[in-house]
Order: structure tokens, then C-alpha cells, then sequence
């Protein structure tokens, strides 16, 4: 099975936008309740499934997509925008490394042109959301 969390997380990593000395905590599915400045990746459903004549050799194509949401510290939009566009500017238009033996990845687009505001949290942290779809191999 594709992991896209993982593969997005790995890649935002390898990028040097989230986890090590960052600043910027990673996660996968939920958002913690600390620390303040958390990257959470969230999958969201997907495009429907390619369908192909039976017997058929061409490649099958899935479209996932998934969302990058932020969180900072309380009152720091700034920061969290700034976060938020390097990611933007990291994965749109990228080819995502599959995890070993996955499917191979042809490339991430955003499904819109900014990042949607969440508010402030009970703590005054801001969040922000971004949308993105990836073009996939099927899996065999």
C-alpha cells in the first residue's frame, strides 16, 4: 500500500521545512495539542479511480490528495505564512519519492492558489490548510 503521508512528511523533511532542528514539528493525521508549531499532513480523499479496458497494458493512474495544515505559535501568522508558502513552493509541482517498492509518483500539484485560514485556535495559534493532489502509478 502507497503511504502519501509518509511520502509528503519525507519529503517536506528532506526539503529542511519540518522535523530536525526546524523548529517545526511533523505529523501525520492529527494535529497534536503541542508543541505550538506543528506541519500536519491529512489525506483527503482523491480524484475518482483511471479505469482501463480489460486486458489492457497501459499504466493506471490514481489521484490522491492530501492536505498540509499549520499550526504556529500564539498570534505568529507571519511565520506560519512564510512555513506555508515554503511548502507550497517545495511540493507544487514536485515528483514525491515513494516510499521503497511503491508506486512511482509523475507529480503534486496545489488545488489552489493559497492557503485557507483556519482562525485561532483556544490557545490564539493560528492555523492555515493548503490542498494538493498527486498523480500516482496504481499500485499491482
Amino acid at each position: 500500500m502507497a503511504l502519501l503521508l509518509t511520502d509528503v512528511t519525507n519529503f517536506l523533511v528532506s526539503e529542511g521545512l519540518i522535523g530536525g532542528a526546524t523548529g517545526w514539528t511533523a505529523a501525520q493525521a492529527y494535529m497534536p495539542p503541542s508543541p505550538d508549531q506543528v506541519i500536519a499532513v491529512f489525506e483527503s480523499g482523491g480524484y475518482p479511480p483511471e479505469a482501463k479496458r480489460s486486458g489492457s497494458t497501459e499504466t493506471e493512474y490514481d489521484e490522491p490528495t492530501f492536505q498540509v495544515r499549520g499550526r504556529a505559535g500564539e498570534f505568529e501568522m507571519a511565520a506560519l505564512r512564510a512555513k506555508m508558502g515554503a511548502i507550497y513552493r517545495a511540493l507544487h509541482d514536485s515528483e514525491l519519492s515513494p516510499t521503497s517498492g511503491d508506486p512511482a509518483y509523475v507529480f503534486v500539484f496545489a488545488m489552489q492558489s493559497g492557503p485557507f485560514p483556519l482562525g485561532l485556535d483556544e490557545n490564539n495559534r493560528p492555523g492555515l490548510t493548503w490542498n494538493f493532489r498527486a498523480l500516482r502509478e496504481r499500485e499491482t
